[in-house]
């Protein structure tokens, strides 16, 4: 992976509030680095999504530990993965194997919500969760666009 620098890192506390900063920050750091806006666009649905489970779902003691987002840009021309490292002190959980819902049958079984998982799984390319620490990582890759050759 690409070396990191203090720029590729950020610390907010998780709240509603700082959702748009963080959103700021991917986006300046993705441009700086001449991430198409695509990635761009999925990359920060699935932060959103997983930022937004986390103050809703990750329980008190969340709010109190700052959430250490770590970006990392990979190499296009090496193949290597656009990532991002979320680091929560949350309950455990594993977004990776936890189960997909299941569509509902009828309109009464309609509920709102539960589709955050679902969006992320189907916006990055891949997930990978660990706990280490007493703290969750999940990393979130997303593919380069493969670089069509001038003809």
């Amino acid at each position: 992976m690409a070396a990191l620098t203090p720029a590729d890192e950020l610390h907010i506390q998780p709240d509603p509030e700082t959702l748009r900063t963080a959103s700021l920050w991917l986006a300046e750091r993705c441009r700086q680095r001449s991430v198409p806006q695509e990635l761009i666009d999925r990359l920060d649905l699935c932060l959103n999504e997983v930022l937004a489970n986390l103050i809703d779902h990750a329980g008190p003691g969340v709010l109190e530990i700052p959430v250490e987002l770590v970006l990392d840009p990979g190499d296009r021309r090496g193949g290597t993965p656009l990532s991002l490292r979320v680091r929560d002190g949350g309950a455990p959980f594993d977004p990776t194997a936890a189960p997909s819902p299941t569509a509902p049958t009828v309109l009464a079984e309609t509920g709102i919500g539960g589709l955050g998982l679902v969006m992320v799984r189907r916006f990055c390319d891949e997930m990978h969760y660990r706990r280490v620490n007493d703290f969750n990582e999940l990393t979130l890759l997303l593919a380069w666009p493969q670089e069509t050759p001038d003809r």
